[in-house]
């Protein structure tokens, strides 16, 4: 791919953001992505190092794709929707304060804390409470046991999910771990007899457990599958 010797990728929009692929002269969308800032990133894999490029949109059924397929000048607007961030999510809160109580536990009254979260103290005082260890001798809020011994490690950067379920390729009694969903996922992703797509092979779901967080797959070929 970076030396040239493909013609053409056919990827997710895994490719969207931080990647220079280097000297591709087109895109082609099926379907309009999520927002403008998204179409204009996917739009950017093209045409890297001053070159030219092409974007192709092929527009679905939906109302957002009909809306541009009948104005399309505007996906060449300047001006992008702001971007929403939502401070009070308790996941990404209780991941930073798990964090910050390993390297220098936190005081009952929690009066250090508050100065840089006094907007969220309820949610500060609620997390403590719940989701810290409390030491009753020195009155100090420490980071949950369970973390040790590094509490960052199980911070994702890609997602804010903490519960992942292992997918393990049993095909020939492989037994080998291929990948992690998340517990949002699972739902219509991980069921009995359910068709798994990874790295572009398919697999049937054999067994799921929800209990242990594990699914088991076994690779299948389908008559106009190679």
């Amino acid at each position: 791919m970076f030396h040239g010797n493909l013609k053409a990728i056919i990827s997710t929009n895994a490719l969207e953001l931080g990647i220079d692929i280097g000297s591709l002269d087109a895109v082609v969308m099926c379907g309009f992505p999520i927002s403008v800032a998204n179409f204009h990133q996917q739009s950017g894999r093209a045409g890297r190092r001053n070159n030219d490029s092409l974007t192709v949109l092929v527009g679905s059924n939906d109302p957002v794709s009909q809306h541009y397929m009948k104005q399309p000048e505007s996906l060449l607007e300047t001006d992008f929707p702001d971007l929403v961030l939502d401070f009070e999510n308790l996941i990404v809160l209780e991941a930073h304060l798990q964090c910050a109580a390993f390297e220098i536990p936190f005081k009952e009254d929690l009066s250090n804390e508050l100065v840089f979260f006094k907007d969220y103290s309820k949610h500060l005082q609620l997390i403590c409470e719940r989701k810290l260890d409390y030491d009753p001798v020195y009155h100090r809020y420490h980071c949950n046991s369970a973390l040790l011994p590094w509490p960052s490690s199980t911070v994702s950067i890609r997602n804010i999910e903490q519960q992942m379920y292992a997918v393990v390729d049993i095909t020939n009694n492989r037994n080998i771990v291929i990948e992690q969903v998340e517990a949002s996922r699972t739902s219509f992703t991980l069921y009995d007899g359910g068709i798994f797509i990874h790295q572009g092979l398919p697999y049937i779901v054999r067994d799921f457990n929800p209990d242990e967080k594990f699914a088991k797959f076994i690779f299948t070929k389908f008559k106009n599958h190679k």
